[in-house]
């Protein structure tokens, strides 16, 4: 006797699935998102949201910050972490000048319970080039050029003997 169909669909979608995963394992990776980013010595706050099973906030437990360096060296070892009436234990420090990954793990034991959470955190220097506030500066700044004055903008442009401007049309009646 044959499976019944939506067996068939199903062992079918699976196999699917796993092939997908298995082709594109990049894809898959980006799913479980890239770790938090800290700037070198800068404020950093590195944090987790504690919930029971049915989704109230844990305010009662214990929980720790553990992390290494990128060589593996300890740099902090079981620091205390703040919880708040949400259920969110965070811990606020200074990055360190190294950049790097940083392995990192919040721990925490409430009643009998124990768990530890991966919050592998990059320390680098932001790869967004310059803030809004310095571009924005620089344009208003530049005084070659003002909204009421253009100055040889015009004759910039059209004085090249090499421009010409070009149709991507023919045009056989322009009105």
């Amino acid at each position: 006797m044959s499976p019944a169909p939506k067996t068939k669909i199903v062992f079918k979608l699976t196999v699917l699935l796993i092939l997908a995963a298995l082709v594109t394992p990049g894809a898959t990776w980006a799913a479980v998102g890239a770790p938090q980013e800290c700037a070198p010595s800068s404020s950093c706050t590195v944090g987790e949201f504690l919930y029971d099973d049915s989704y109230t906030p844990i305010t009662d437990a214990t929980c720790t910050l553990t992390s290494r360096y990128p060589d593996g060296s300890s740099y902090q070892d079981a620091i205390a972490m703040t919880g708040a009436t949400d259920g969110w234990y965070s811990k606020s420090f200074t990055t360190p000048a190294t950049t790097g990954l940083y392995r990192a793990q919040i721990c925490c034991t409430s009643g009998t319970d124990y768990m530890c959470l991966d919050k592998t955190f990059e320390v680098k220097t932001s790869s967004g080039g310059e803030s809004a506030s310095t571009i924005a500066s620089a344009v208003w700044g530049y005084s070659g050029r003002t909204l009421s004055s253009f100055g040889t903008l015009a004759s910039d442009i059209w004085a090249n003997s090499t421009r010409t401007v070009k149709y991507p049309f023919s045009c056989t009646v322009c009105l």
